[in-house]
């Protein structure tokens, strides 16, 4: 006997508000008493994976096809989930089994080919995912995941096509970033092509361009080359037309007329790094702060990318605290699966345990949660002030009501923003929402910081191209002269706290107190993140040292260091990493230049280790798009001899 109807439609309605937890247990309760109801146990299934309990959800749908072996969603269900948890093999048999049930099933060929791009099968997932196009044209996701086989490939034109000249695609910025390497590609080993093609395609045309955040975006990132005026004239466009297009407003369609305390805290402090450099240590060390307002982790990294802001304004004024609590739940329960929102959309799960918010306290077993009805309330009385909020007032209007719930009693003049490692699309739009907000940017010996980011990925070769594009070139940003930035060395931090946290104060404009000596987070014990390579079974010291006298080559070889050291020898020589050496800085520079167009060490090495010919690997896009990029810095250093949008270090009294 199945389950009625009505009852099933009642879980499903809790499933589509993304009240899990409850259609989880309202599943579990009624299988108890429908146990052959394959619909219970297909919805039970969706409500775990959507908590990311993927192995458990993994053995419901299991169950599921054991009760209904016809049903062609349970083994796509079942193929979802094995791919999430990494069992490739595993997750092609049951797309395979899906496509059987249902040789018109869009999705599993789709996800087919996105499993077989993830092993490095990609003629084979072109042809999935080819089929899935021929199946139904405007299914988007799938000529999002043919250009990634493309590029896996090297056919970084094809790629260009797929994005510029398929009429069903929308133009978002998840779709830019993906041009950006293929479009970088060309641009550096073909330019005359190049040119030709930017004529040829609106997407890159300069007079188009001013209508469009994307496409500005877009652009910025590729005339990443430009000097002078004509970069920070074009990042003030961008900013310009973000104002345009994003300062999306919400009304309170009742505001209260009372007097209230909602004066905006406006000094903003923005913290990220360059590779890893301990952004969660200076921001362990600021928790705390009397005068200071922060929310713990990065879960915020990714508040002020535009979607985030429509996604919980969509229900109007009267749902808006509400939607923000759901959106970021695990600021209440650190131990929740709850996702919250991640670059360009991507859903991240279990950020709390991650980050070390489950392991706090003088014995490390205490967990941050916050009293959400407290906050609940706070919240909807100080928007009830307000005749309209935007994006900012409202992300400082949450400051002040989490302050509250955690009974922090203390007058802030300061918000300590983790924005970490944010795309540029959510950098902007803050930028563009705080122009006197400041940066306070933690550094690290590049490489050496370069090393102890990869080493978690050390055989995923696309992530590790990404690290080195990212480090190489945010050192250089425009935004550093856009607004008052400051680098702060984890190398000082670590060897004279004192003299680096009264320096830091005094940027800031807080006082000295004995909160900054200490690792907290919400005032509670904090022992590092536990991804950390230094950290042990009892956590992390505030100052040790063991990360900054780490020897290098544990990635990079000598030659690999050569080319990288060459590459940031401006940066080293600012951060006093490197003594300035202009005489053989331009014999390294003529040197590692056709160093560049051969394979790194790393790279020789990786090959091997994964049984890949030479030829085949430097056919592939990432590689192609690592030597574009490495090629570009080393252009501008051969014609100028530095960067010159480079951080300026703080200032430390000796």
């Amino acid at each position: 006997m199945d389950i009625p109807e009505k009852k099933l439609s009642g879980i499903k309605q809790l499933y589509l508000d993304k009240k899990f937890i409850e259609a989880e247990e309202l599943c579990k309760g009624w299988i108890k008493i429908y146990p052959q109801s394959a619909g219970l146990h297909a919805l039970l299934g969706a409500s775990l994976e959507a908590q990311m309990k993927d192995k458990d959800a993994a053995d419901v749908f299991k169950l599921c096809i054991s009760l209904l072996p016809d049903s062609s969603s349970s083994y796509y269900n079942l193929g979802v989930v094995q791919y999430k948890l990494k069992q490739y093999e595993d997750s092609l048999v049951s797309y395979s089994s899906a496509i059987e049930l249902n040789d018109k099933y869009v999705e599993a060929y789709d996800n087919y080919g996105v499993v077989l791009n993830k092993m490095g099968r990609h003629e084979e997932a072109i042809f999935k995912i080819k089929v899935a196009i021929k199946l139904n044209p405007k299914h988007l996701n799938a000529y999002a995941n043919l250009a990634t086989a493309m590029f896996g490939l090297g056919r970084y034109k094809d790629v260009l096509d797929i994005y510029t000249k398929e009429p069903n695609l929308h133009k978002t910025a998840v779709d830019w970033a993906k041009m950006l390497p293929s479009a970088k590609v060309l641009k550096t080993f073909n330019p005359n092509e190049y040119e030709a093609y930017c004529q040829k395609n609106w997407f890159v045309d300069e007079r188009d361009v001013v209508n469009s955040v994307d496409l500005k975006l877009f652009y910025l990132y590729l005339k990443r080359d430009l000097t002078g005026n004509k970069r920070e004239d074009l990042l003030k466009s961008v900013i310009n037309t973000m104002h345009l297009k994003n300062s999306t407003e919400i009304i309170n369609p009742k505001p209260t007329k009372k007097n209230s305390n909602n004066s905006p805290i406006t000094n903003i402090i923005g913290l990220k790094g360059i590779g890893r450099s301990g952004t969660g240590l200076m921001h362990g060390l600021i928790d705390g702060h009397s005068a200071v307002s922060t929310m713990p982790s990065i879960y915020f990294s990714e508040y002020f990318d535009p979607i985030v802001w429509k996604t919980l304004t969509a229900a109007g004024w009267n749902k808006l605290v509400d939607n923000f609590i759901a959106t970021y739940y695990i600021l209440f329960d650190s131990e929740s699966q709850a996702p919250v929102p991640g670059k360009y959309s991507e859903k991240i799960t279990g950020r709390g345990v991650a980050d070390g918010m489950t392991a706090l306290g003088v014995d490390g077993n205490e967990s941050l949660y916050v009293d959400e009805d407290i906050f609940r309330a706070e919240l909807k009385k100080l928007i009830s002030y307000c005749d309209t909020l935007n994006q900012l007032t409202f992300f400082q209007l949450v400051h002040r009501a989490y302050d509250k719930a955690i009974k922090d009693i203390n007058t802030k003049n300061s918000i300590f923003y983790h924005i970490h490692n944010p795309t540029l699309g959510s950098e902007l739009n803050f930028i563009h929402y705080t122009p006197s907000a400041r940066w306070l940017v933690m550094v690290r010996e590049p490489i050496q910081g370069l090393e102890s980011w990869v080493k978690n990925v050390e055989k995923d070769y696309e992530n590790i191209v990404t690290y080195i594009v990212e480090t190489i070139f945010e050192i250089d940003q425009p935004t550093y002269g856009y607004q008052d930035s400051i680098g702060v060395r984890l190398e000082d931090l670590k060897l004279k706290p004192e003299a680096t946290l009264q320096a830091i104060c005094g940027w800031i404009g807080i006082d000295e107190e004995e909160s900054l000596y200490e690792m907290t987070q919400q005032g509670k014990r904090w022992w590092g993140c536990p991804a950390s390579p230094d950290y042990k079974v009892d956590g992390m010291l505030p100052f040790g040292t063991t990360s900054i006298k780490r020897k290098l080559g544990s990635i990079f070889s000598e030659n690999d260091q050569l080319i990288l050291r060459t590459l940031f020898y401006p940066f080293s020589v600012r951060f006093g990493y490197v003594e300035e050496n202009l005489e053989q800085f331009r014999l390294d520079i003529k040197l590692i230049r056709p160093m560049l167009d051969k394979m790194f060490d790393f790279e020789l090495n990786l090959a091997e280790d994964k049984n890949i010919t030479v030829d085949k690997f430097i056919c592939s896009g990432s590689y192609l798009f690592l030597r574009a990029s490495l090629i570009e810095r080393w252009n501008i250093l051969d014609q100028y001899g530095s960067y010159e949008n480079m951080l300026k270090p703080l200032i430390i009294e000796k």
